[in-house]
C-alpha cells in the first residue's frame, strides 16, 4: 500500500504552535482524510520535551488534549461521518 510520509521540518523559531500546527495537518491527513500515513520523527527534532508528551498521548490515548478547537472537531466529524456512511458503517 502507498503510504505517505509526514515529517515535521524543523525552522528558526520553530515552536510547540508550530508543533501543534504539524500535527493537527498530521491527523487531518491521516483521520479526517483517511490518507494511510507514517509520521517520520527522529530524536533531532525533539527541541522541546513537549513534542515527546504529544507523541506519547497520540499512541497511548490516540489525541493530544485541546489540540482541536470545537469548530475543528465538527468538520472532523463531518469529514469521518461522511466515509463511514459511503463504508456501510452505522452512526
Amino acid at each position: 500500500a502507498d503510504m505517505r510520509c509526514f515529517q515535521i521540518e524543523l525552522t528558526r523559531g520553530y515552536s510547540m504552535n508550530e508543533f501543534h500546527e504539524d500535527l493537527k495537518r498530521l491527523l487531518m491527513q491521516a483521520g479526517g482524510e483517511g490518507k494511510p500515513t507514517v509520521f517520520l520523527f527522529t530524536d533531532t527534532q525533539i527541541i522541546n520535551e513537549s513534542f515527546l508528551e504529544d507523541i506519547n498521548n497520540i499512541l497511548n490515548a490516540g489525541e493530544v488534549p485541546d489540540l482541536f478547537l470545537p469548530e475543528e472537531i465538527a468538520k472532523i466529524v463531518d469529514m469521518v461521518r461522511a466515509r463511514a456512511k459511503a463504508a456501510g458503517k452505522m452512526e
